[in-house]
Formats: structure tokens, C-alpha cells, sequence
């Protein structure tokens, strides 16, 4: 899968249920299309600026284990111990952070994808499934428009 144009290229490291370690670049980690838990992870990004990190955290279904919240290319969750992930975070941190967007996906048992929001806990809809593959992309925000109108605009709204 080609990087997109002004992407930051992404490894991935996981242990997969009935699979082992496995290790990916900018593309799906786990199969969006299994049930195989991915049980644990690891994200490095390449290139980011000086000071800027992809952070990263996870809550399991097993209400006994802590939350888990780590930097850029720490392992989280769990290596052969059956844990499910039931819900990641992701996020951008640093002076430079803003410069930058995610996106991507995340599969859950059962099909279930959504998209990868910044910020935002993600989880299955059914509030049961568990974590099978994350798809995650980095790329620079787009440089943003003034929000004037051209002079061809103009002409062309007032028949000109």
C-alpha cells in the first residue's frame, strides 16, 4: 500500500491471537476480517518533527488490568495471556503535533470498523467485541484556505 503524498510512514509491531508477533509498515496490523485478538501493540512513527509523538492507550475487558497509556514505539496491552483490548485511544502530542492529522481504522470482532478519530476512545459499537487490526496513517494537514473569494468566483456568481 503506497504512502500517501505528505505521510509519515508507520510501523507496526503486535502480538496476534493464534499468530504471534507481527510486524507491518504502513498498513493493517491484524486482520480487519478475523476474530484473532490483537492482543498487543506497538506504533512507531517515522519522521515525525523533533518533540512530536504519537501517544497511544488502551483499556482491556478484563476489568482487573489498569488502563494503559504510552509513547510512541512502547508496546501496550498484553503478550499470551488471552487479554482482549476493548478500546484504544490515539493522539498526537507536541509543539508540532498540530501540523499533522490522523486517520485510519479500527476493526472489532465481528466486522466491526470504525473510523480513527484523534482524541477519541474507540471502541466496538456493541460495546462487546474486541480489538482485531488498527490501520493507522499520519499525513500533514492541509494548508488552509483564507476563505475569500477569488476574483474567478466572483465573476462567476454575479454572471460577470
Amino acid at each position: 500500500m503506497p504512502l500517501e503524498e505528505g505521510g509519515i510512514s508507520v510501523a507496526l509491531l503486535g502480538h496476534v491471537q493464534n499468530v504471534g508477533d507481527v510486524q507491518v509498515k504502513d498498513n493493517w496490523l491484524g486482520d480487519p476480517d478475523s476474530n484473532n485478538r490483537l492482543e498487543g501493540f506497538a506504533i512507531k512513527a517515522k519522521d515525525l518533527p523533533e518533540g512530536t509523538k504519537l501517544v497511544y492507550a488502551c483499556t482491556f475487558a478484563n476489568s482487573k488490568l489498569q488502563p494503559q497509556l504510552v509513547g510512541d514505539g512502547q508496546f501496550i496491552g498484553t503478550r499470551q495471556k488471552a487479554q482482549p483490548i476493548k478500546s484504544v485511544v490515539f493522539t498526537l502530542d507536541g509543539e508540532q503535533a498540530d501540523q499533522f492529522q490522523l486517520s485510519g481504522e479500527i476493526a472489532f470482532t465481528g466486522g466491526n470498523r470504525v473510523p480513527l478519530v484523534s482524541q477519541e476512545q474507540l471502541a466496538c459499537p456493541d460495546g462487546k467485541g474486541h480489538l482485531v487490526a488498527i490501520h493507522l496513517k499520519i499525513t500533514a494537514k492541509p494548508e488552509e484556505e483564507d476563505g475569500l473569494w477569488t476574483e474567478e468566483e466572483i465573476r462567476e456568481l454575479f454572471s460577470l
